[in-house]
């Protein structure tokens, strides 16, 4: 089996396809999926897996790391959107920092996306760094080089992000971008909630069929 390099962090969303699809060396990399708990996680971690099965990555790894509540965590300003995101972020990037060291890895590959928003995209990197900074503390100095994480789509749009797809022929239905679609890639998105508007609106918006177009839709293209 080649040396595992690279940990791709892996939501089963559209960002995660397009960072799947510009790994240089599947073979020498590990996919790692957050698993959610709504009703779209099933088809997230569907899609997760599927870009492993179509790259032949070196490993597949679906952890359970719970999402954020925030009850959980005393509710009042914590709830507030910018603070969960950080927290969940954080979260993430500390277990794929652990499986990163456990296997070998020595890059993180990290599909945050947040588009040409300077503060979010500072924000983003600020936190990657952070965790990159602790894992070089609490190594205490052993460590030979310092964990590197990469956020290649951190400041692409939307319909950027579906011009690389296209351009790299990525497997357009290997994502799933409702979060009402309770079963796989396969389940077929709801056209209402935020995710399958947002993406729709980013494949029309680049030129490129919708992955679920249906007959009316080709009718209405033509």
């Amino acid at each position: 089996m080649p040396r595992l390099c690279t940990l791709l962090i892996d939501y089963g969303d559209f960002p995660s396809l397009v960072a799947a699809t510009i790994l240089s060396r599947p073979d020498e990399a590990v996919i790692l999926h957050p698993r959610g708990h709504d009703a779209g996680a099933a088809g997230r971690e569907a899609a997760a897996l599927r870009h492993g099965e179509v790259l032949d990555v070196g490993e597949f790894i679906v952890d359970g790391i719970q999402e954020i509540d925030a009850a959980s965590v005393g509710g009042g300003s914590i709830a507030d959107p910018q603070r969960m995101e950080a927290l969940d972020d954080a979260c993430v990037l500390m277990r794929a920092a652990a499986a990163a060291d456990r296997l070998g890895c020595s890059k993180i590959l990290w599909p945050r996306q947040v588009g040409p928003n300077a503060d979010r995209i500072g924000q983003a990197v600020q936190r990657a760094n952070l965790v990159a900074d602790v894992v070089q503390v609490g190594a205490g100095g052993a460590a030979t080089c310092r964990l590197v994480i990469d956020l290649p789509l951190v400041d692409l749009t939307d319909q950027r992000l579906v011009d690389l797809a296209d351009e790299g022929g990525a497997p357009m239905r290997a994502f799933q971008p409702c979060s009402a679609a309770d079963g796989g890639t396969t389940a077929t998105p709801c056209e209402r909630c935020d995710g399958c508007r947002r993406w729709r609106a980013a494949f029309d918006a680049a030129g490129v069929a919708w992955p679920w177009m249906t007959v009316g839709d080709r009718a209405d293209a033509a």
